[in-house]
This record gives C-alpha cells, sequence and structure tokens, in this order.
C-alpha cells in the first residue's frame, strides 16, 4: 500500500457514510494537510501519513514541523485537525492535531498509543468505519 492508496482506501470508506472528502495538494500553503472532510456542517483536514513497518525504536512518521505548526495552530484556531497513520496493512490509528507537535519530536510507541483518539487493527471493518466517521464529526 502507499499513502495514495490510503487515501482512496479512506475517501471509498468514508464516503458510503456520508462524508465527504477532498484531496488536496497545495504547493502553496506550506504543512497543509492532505485530506478535507466535511460532514452535516462539521468539517476538518486529516494529515495521511503511510508507513511500510512499525518503526523499531522512536516512532519516525514523517510527518514535517510545517505540517505539525500547521495542524496545532488550526486546533488552536477552533478547526478540526487530525493525523491518520496506516502501518502496513496491520494498523490504522488516529490523533489530535492538537498532539501534533508530540507527533513530530518522535515519540515512544507507548506514548504514541496512549496519543490515539481511534485505531483498528487490520483491515477496518464497517462498524470501525462507523466509530472514525463520528470521532472526526465529534458525533
Amino acid at each position: 500500500m502507499t499513502e495514495k492508496n490510503f487515501w482512496t482506501y479512506i475517501r471509498s470508506n468514508l464516503v458510503v457514510r456520508g462524508v465527504q472528502t477532498y484531496r488536496v495538494e497545495n504547493k502553496v500553503a506550506v504543512g497543509m494537510p492532505d485530506v478535507h472532510y466535511i460532514h452535516e456542517g462539521v468539517s476538518g483536514w486529516i494529515e495521511l501519513k503511510f508507513m511500510n513497518d512499525w518503526p523499531k525504536k522512536r516512532m519516525t512518521t514523517g510527518l514535517m514541523q510545517t505540517q505539525a505548526m500547521w495542524l496545532e495552530a488550526y486546533h488552536l484556531n477552533g478547526g478540526n485537525s487530525w493525523m491518520m497513520f496506516r502501518i502496513a496493512r496491520e494498523f490504522t490509528g488516529l490523533i489530535h492535531g492538537r498532539d501534533a507537535m508530540r507527533i513530530y519530536d518522535r515519540p515512544s510507541k507507548a506514548t504514541f498509543m496512549s496519543l490515539l483518539k481511534w485505531y483498528a487493527v487490520g483491515n477496518i471493518k464497517g462498524e470501525e468505519w462507523d466509530n472514525l466517521k463520528n470521532t472526526i464529526c465529534g458525533l
């Protein structure tokens, strides 16, 4: 799987649950997340990160400082911002944007796991998709 495939996987499963998603490639606004979503008037941003394997020591996720700063600033201004991580085909997790600098600082696996607001092991199943939608939309 690649980050592009990860995006397709997310989009196709959220759209059937009424969440509209848009892939954004912005070369002007440095750090802006990959995905904008909206559902019943609630909208937000998600930065997608795909990793081929669990890091051996600290959680090196590929999140850049500009991305972490954008996510935290958006949250501080009242917006919904998230980071979603897919690790191989074995794990998908969601962390709130307010914790972006903690992720950028390469936390331990235990800290990473404690920051999760939602996660699924293996392929995401029906009810887990509903729980993801409810989490990002504050339902």
